[in-house]
């Protein structure tokens, strides 16, 4: 019997790309990127947390029976560390107007309140076990949330970082596309070249 049963990996040559909401996006799992979308390297080890909320409403009857329930609202996020310090994720994490950088190598940011960038974010992952790619494409991103950014010496410098979606002219939050890699060597749908710029 075939299981189809999969343990999330880094693609090699990235796992998440972010680029500004607008970006040409891809419509498959392994067309090359817009060079726009830059690539966040390393997360950490938990990876990539999807969430839904979904808020509920009933009605009663005369009776106290519940006579109707619909869908008032439903909100989906992605949660994420950055393990590496460079000019794409303090991009990322505190907006890019505020990180002063030359290429990839950072100069200097700033702080202060989010500008509410919307942005596109992409995520590469190796299924590992089903020898498949996934690639999940978010369209429209707001940064909401941010963890507690600690400097000692027990532990790595991370960003933790939460974004929620907005639904696209479809009413999608996210595509999420799949392709078997057979035997070749599975990579991110954008070149080095530009993962970096």
């Amino acid at each position: 019997m075939v299981r189809n049963i999969a343990v999330a990996k880094q693609c090699t040559g990235g796992v998440l790309f972010v680029a500004p909401a607008g970006t040409p996006l891809p419509t498959n799992a392994m067309d090359k990127l817009n060079d726009a979308f830059k690539n966040v390297a390393d997360l950490n080890e938990d990876g990539i947390t999807r969430s839904t909320d979904v808020d509920t409403s009933d009605i009663n009857n005369m009776s106290g029976e519940k006579a109707a329930s619909f869908i008032a609202s439903y909100e989906e996020t992605f949660q994420f560390v950055m393990l590496e310090t460079n000019a794409a994720t303090l991009s990322v994490r505190y907006g890019k107007d505020r990180v002063k950088a030359n290429g990839d190598e950072v100069t200097s940011f700033t702080t202060g309140m989010p500008k509410n960038e919307h942005v596109s974010i992409i995520a590469e992952i190796l299924m590992s076990g089903m020898n498949k790619k996934q690639r999940t494409v978010i369209p429209d991103a707001v940064l909401t949330d941010t963890g507690d950014l600690q400097y000692h010496s027990g532990d790595a410098i991370t960003y933790d970082v939460t974004f929620s979606t907005f639904p696209d002219k479809q009413g999608n939050n996210s595509y999420n596309y799949f392709a078997d890699l057979g035997a070749s060597q599975p990579v991110s749908g954008a070149s080095s070249e530009s993962n970096h710029s």
